[in-house]
């Protein structure tokens, strides 16, 4: 850490994190850290994509979209909002788009394997089953180890039971009627909220283990 400012290189990305506890502080450093990088690429021959450059401020007052405009990469504006490893981070930590994203993920990826085997499916419940928890499943559990916590509010619950309930019906051949929690006390299988949290407790642990 350096004046508030911390980057992590890759072979071929660049993560800069900056403290501090005024706005205009952070501006300021902001484009201090960029005028290193653009500085070290000329001096190198090479250059920094803006169009795959982007940033957040981590604000309970401010938004992103107070940031349009303001910073600039090789004379390019740069545009707020980041999505890094495929997670969605906004300003306020509140995850809303990243479970959105997920669920949106989630259920294309059921229909296009509904597709693929038919309207009936044609599987026996095993192999729905299957094809749920390795791939669906995933994709809606991605990144959770930071985004768990949403899962508390009601609305993005729902998004993703919704997924888990589309499945279950499938796999049991049930009437659409049937409450969710039975079809998956029936096939054995953990609520969404409980899957999330015991892969997100699990993940910690490794993190910690590590560290040790």
């Amino acid at each position: 850490m350096n004046e508030g400012i911390f980057a992590q290189g890759y072979s071929d990305d660049l993560t800069i994190l900056i403290r501090g506890k005024f706005e205009s502080t952070l501006g300021d450093r902001m484009r201090y850290s960029w005028r290193i990088v653009e500085d070290w690429c000329r001096k190198n021959g090479l250059k920094v994509n803006p169009d795959q450059t982007h940033l957040v401020l981590f604000s309970r007052r401010c938004t992103c979209q107070e940031l349009v405009g303001k910073f600039r990469l090789f004379d390019k504006d740069i545009v707020p909002g980041v999505k890094y490893i495929g997670v969605i981070i906004d300003c306020k930590l509140s995850w809303i788009e990243q479970v959105k994203d997920r669920a949106h993920k989630a259920v294309t990826a059921f229909w296009i394997c509904r597709s693929a085997f038919g309207k009936n499916w044609c599987l026996p419940s095993k192999a729905i089953l299957w094809i749920y928890e390795a791939v669906i499943r995933p994709m809606m559990s991605h990144g959770c180890v930071v985004w768990w916590p949403r899962l508390d509010v009601v609305c993005a619950r729902k998004e993703m039971n919704e997924i888990q309930r589309l499945v279950c019906i499938c796999a049991t051949e049930a009437m659409k009627t049937t409450a969710t929690a039975a079809m998956e006390m029936l096939i054995a299988i953990p609520t969404v909220q409980t899957f999330v949290q015991a892969k997100t407790f699990a993940t910690a642990d490794r993190l910690v283990q590590n560290e040790l």
